[in-house]
């Protein structure tokens, strides 16, 4: 996140004596408590376990990027308050809705319980995601316009960001039993309007669509999903949990967009750019009038600066590749496969 890159100057006092239990940091008063920094930093290092564990330098500048991360997620909490666009319960529950509307009409609370994630815990996290999109929409987007000449001149600028590799459209599927997967497979590829709905009796089976570069396609899935080109029909086989079946919908050769396609991502693009830059301004100026505290029983000498200082370094060098994913435009794309693990 951004938020943890400009932190460098902030000046970090000690809670005092008194600090209420739990507490790991105050800003402006409020505090932020160690249950949501332990979950901040189980999200962001999700999957590493062994590597922030066998090393303590890694664990404390993970630690403290979390820890950034929840402080500046305050200051932007406080700032809506203060407009009077803090983000209210019809919002949260709008958001929230759209979330868990893969899972029917399961109980969103069923659904945290069974992905293992406490309820409460989730929803803070999720209220802080929507504060800061709502905090760049509302306050910091009305501030800023893109010229045509500097869409334009991005274009001319970055032309490697435009070139859109082969990509394949496909549909995935995965149930427990081979005949009912082949059954939604033809289901799927008989549907003239290749639409993505399966019938009732086959709610069971997990399915999606997705349109994918070659090279972010697992491995494993090549074989099928050219059977289902070469031979016009779904793809069934074993796997390791239950079958998986693939139905071919088309192939996309490698390109170069021209001017006029690309100038939607190019304004994005320069968007994004002045973006980071009037948050960083905003940020500095609201970090240097803050009050933070931060405890010192969590980490001995803690310094902001210290944490965020190789990251900001790597992130402002890399800030050019931002739009490197930009081969990915159209509505219908999805960024990742997911299989049949699915959480909110």
């Amino acid at each position: 996140m951004l938020c943890v890159l400009l932190l460098c100057s902030m000046v970090v006092g000690c809670l005092g004596k008194d600090e209420q239990t739990g507490t790991v940091a105050t800003v402006n008063g409020e505090p932020i408590l160690y249950d949501d920094l332990k979950f901040t930093f189980d999200l962001a290092n999700y999957g590493r376990p062994h590597d922030i564990a066998s090393n303590p330098q890694v664990f404390r500048e993970e630690f403290g990027a979390a820890l950034a991360d929840l402080i500046v997620a305050k200051l932007v909490e406080q700032e809506l308050e203060k407009q009077g666009l803090a983000v209210d319960e019809v919002e949260f529950e709008q958001a929230s809705d759209r979330i868990f509307a893969e899972y029917g009409t399961k109980d969103k609370a069923a659904v945290l319980r069974e992905e293992n994630i406490d309820k409460d815990m989730w929803e803070r996290s999720f209220r802080r995601d929507l504060a800061f999109e709502k905090f760049l929409r509302t306050v910091i987007d009305p501030s800023i316009t893109v010229e045509i000449a500097e869409a334009a001149q991005y274009y001319k600028d970055h032309p490697s960001e435009f070139y859109q590799p082969r990509r394949i459209r496909f549909f995935f599927l995965q149930g427990p039993r081979e005949e009912t997967v082949m059954e939604a497979a033809r289901s799927m590829s008989q549907d003239e309007h290749q639409g993505t709905s399966l019938p009732k009796a086959m709610e069971h089976i997990h399915q999606e669509e997705l349109f994918l570069p070659v090279e972010r396609i697992p491995q494993e899935w090549i074989t099928p999903i050219e059977q289902s080109r070469t031979q016009h029909k779904p793809i069934v086989f074993k796997a390791d949990m239950g079958f998986q079946g693939f139905v071919f919908v088309e192939d996309i050769s490698a390109q170069q967009l021209d001017a006029a396609r690309a100038f939607p991502l190019s304004q994005q693009a320069v968007l994004e750019k002045k973006r980071k830059m009037a948050f960083s301004k905003w940020l500095a100026g609201t970090v240097q009038a803050a009050d933070i505290a931060v405890s010192s029983h969590l980490l001995p000498n803690f310094s902001i600066a210290d944490v965020v200082h190789e990251q900001s370094l790597s992130a402002f060098n890399s800030s050019d590749t931002d739009t490197e994913h930009l081969e990915n435009v159209e509505e219908s794309e999805t960024s990742a496969p997911r299989a049949s693990q699915k959480g909110p």
